[in-house]
C-alpha cells in the first residue's frame, strides 16, 4: 500500500472514530433529557397524590362531624384543610374540585378549569387514587363507597 493510500485510510478511519463519539454523545444526552411524557406523567403522579391526600382530609372532617356540611364544594374544602391549608396546593388552580359525601365517606372529583371534563376522582377512605380519567370523560361522580371503604364505579 501507498503512503498516500496509509494516509487517506488513517483519516478516514479517525473521521469514523470520531463520527462515532459525537453520535454516541448525542445519544447520551438525548436518553438523559427529560422528555414531554414523563414529564407529564411526573406532573399528573404529583396532581394525584395531592388528590389523594386532601381526599383523605376531606374524608377525617366527614367522619368527626354527625351534621351534613353545608355550604359549596369552596367552603367544604376550606373547613377540611383549616388545620392544613398547604393541601389545597397551587396545583390545583387550573382546576375544580367537586366534593360529594357518601356516608360516612368523602370522594373528590377533579375536573378541568371550565367544569366539562374529568381528570381525576378519588375516595378519601383508601390510599391510593380510585379513578384516572381517560379521554374526553364528563365531569360526573362515578365511584360509590360502600361499608369498609369498598369503592365501586356506578359506571
Amino acid at each position: 500500500m501507498s503512503p498516500d493510500r496509509k494516509k487517506l485510510v488513517l483519516v478516514l478511519v479517525l473521521v469514523a472514530v470520531v463520527d462515532l463519539l459525537i453520535a454516541a454523545g448525542i445519544f447520551f444526552w438525548w436518553k438523559n433529557q427529560p422528555h414531554e411524557q414523563t414529564t407529564v406523567r411526573q406532573n399528573q403522579d404529583s396532581l394525584a397524590t395531592s388528590l389523594i391526600n386532601l381526599s383523605a382530609a376531606v374524608d377525617a372532617y366527614f367522619s368527626g362531624t354527625n351534621t351534613v356540611p353545608s355550604g359549596n364544594d369552596a367552603e367544604i374544602l376550606r373547613l377540611a384543610t383549616a388545620h392544613d391549608p398547604s393541601l389545597l396546593t397551587a396545583v390545583f388552580k387550573p382546576y375544580q374540585i367537586r366534593v360529594q359525601r357518601q356516608d360516612p365517606y368523602a370522594v373528590l372529583l377533579l375536573c378541568t378549569g371550565d367544569g366539562k371534563w374529568a381528570v381525576m376522582e378519588d375516595a378519601g377512605c383508601s390510599a391510593r387514587l380510585d379513578r384516572r380519567a381517560e379521554g374526553n370523560v364528563p365531569c360526573e361522580f362515578t365511584l360509590k363507597v360502600g361499608a369498609g371503604c369498598q369503592v365501586t364505579h356506578r359506571k
